[in-house]
This record gives structure tokens, sequence and C-alpha cells, in this order.
């Protein structure tokens, strides 16, 4: 990654898109590459064009989520810029695109610790990593449960999922992750994170 050059082709070349759209029972599900907006890549703009349609909800019920790697911001959107946080000149397109939508909530990472804030009633979350902490937050997911359109989002360290650790040197930790939907069970693969003295995480799903 360079100012205004983004290099996605290792991750294309082995997945595909570098963004998502997903419609399922009723919540669309957006995923954007922040990276094109963080560095400048001239890609930003078609991707703009591409969050406009995928963002269109068909139905007033339905609940629209959308998930970027960068936060635009931490606490309010009129912060300074940082390291972590997509620049302050972009935001206001963004959430103006948002409030259009009608987006529901919005929901980062990166910043390797937790973060909430709003824009005009919109939650804006931003989740640790499930590896190495910059803060004092423990490795975690965020489980989002939607029901009758309400939204929950429930910090979830990952030592509840753990099913072994060894506390030695070098601790190991194995876990699966498991929901019910309408009934049926949905569990994921087994994820294994090693966890080294330095507290510098890997991760393989």
């Amino acid at each position: 990654i360079s100012e205004g050059a983004v290099d996605s082709s290792p991750f294309t070349d082995r997945y595909g898109d570098d963004r998502f759209f997903f419609f399922f029972w009723g919540v669309r599900l957006v995923g954007i590459n922040s990276n094109l907006i963080k560095y400048d890549d001239p890609r930003e703009t078609e991707q703009l064009e591409w969050m406009k349609d995928a963002l269109k909800k068909k139905d007033a019920s339905e609940v629209s989520l959308l998930f970027s790697h960068h936060p635009f911001f931490l606490k309010e959107i009129g912060e300074d810029d940082g390291y972590f946080q997509i620049q302050k000149s972009k935001r206001q397109t963004y959430f103006d695109l948002c409030a259009e939508s009608d987006v529901d909530a919005l929901y980062a990472g990166h910043l390797h610790n937790n973060s909430s804030g709003e824009y005009s009633g919109m939650p804006v979350r931003t989740t640790t990593s499930v590896a190495f902490q910059i803060g004092d937050a423990q490795p975690s997911i965020r489980v989002i449960t939607i029901a009758d359109g309400v939204i929950s989002a429930k910090y979830e360290a990952l030592s509840a999922y753990w099913v072994s650790r060894d506390e030695g040197s070098q601790a190991v930790s194995h876990f699966h992750l498991e929901t019910t939907i309408n009934g049926n069970v949905y569990q994921s693969e087994t994820v294994t994170t090693i966890l080294r003295p330095n507290n510098v995480s890997s991760i393989m799903i």
C-alpha cells in the first residue's frame, strides 16, 4: 500500500472481489475495501458508486449493515485525523450516503481496541482484534443479533469460546462459533490462535 495506489491483488487473486454484498433473510450486508478511501486510490470513486447501489434498500423493512476495515471515526464524525481513522475530509460524503440509504449500523476494525460512537442515531462501532491488542481490550468478536428489525451487538471475549488452552510460554487456543437462526444451527470452522510471549498473534481459519 502506498499513497494513491492500493495493490489488492494478494487478496483478490486468492479470494475474488475486495468488497461484498449479501442479502440474507431481510438483512443487507455490505462490505467495502476501506484502503481505497484511506490511501486515495482512484478506484475509490468506482467503489462509492457501487456502494450507492448495494446500500439501496428495496423495502423499508430491510436492515442494512455496512462493514469497513478502517473506522471512519472513533467517537464523533468531527474528530481530528489519525492513523486509524478515515480522513476527516472524506467522512461526510460517506455518512450522507448512509443517511440517504437508511443504513442501520456501521462496523469496523483496524484499531485493535474497542470504540463506540454514532452519527444521527446510527451506531458506529469499532471492534478489537481476535489477536494482537493495542489497548486494554481482550481478543474478542462482536455478535450481532437482529430480531424483528431490532439490532443488538454484544461484545464477546474469545475466552468464552476457548475449548483448550496451554498457559505456557506459547498459549494455543482453539474455539468455534455457533449461532442459531430460525431454529437452524450454524457453526464456524475451528479457529486456532497462537499467542506468543510478546503478545504478537497469528490466526488461521
